[in-house]
């Protein structure tokens, strides 16, 4: 499971992200046609579906986001998600698991 930096209850949540079909050469992985979800969650209880939007499919690019109201709602403990990715034809791909802790906020 891959740690993400700590975010604070109340903050906006954002990954942009890339998919590579090659890490050695950085060649990114073609999306077109590609659907994106992802669900946030603490062990096995759902949390939020997260937004999950493919920005730049043929550059492979993709963002997952939460907005501060929703941010606000989440639970201070260790959460994870993951990123699933769905072709046209049904065939699923999907990211390693990513630990994102949350953290209370001192400035309300």
């Amino acid at each position: 499971m891959k740690a993400m930096a700590p975010i604070k209850r109340g903050d906006t949540f954002e990954i942009n992200g890339q998919l590579l079909a090659d890490q050695v050469t950085n060649t990114p992985f073609d999306l077109t046609g590609y659907t994106v979800r992802s669900q946030l969650r603490n062990q096995d209880s759902l949390i939020q579906e997260l937004t999950a939007t493919i920005t730049d499919a043929v550059n492979g690019r993709y963002k997952i986001s939460a907005t501060p109201a929703q941010t606000l709602a989440w639970p201070i403990a260790t959460l994870s998600t993951d990123i699933e990715f769905t072709s046209g034809a049904g065939k699923k791909m999907t990211t390693e698991t990513l630990s994102l802790p949350v953290m209370r906020k001192e400035t309300q």
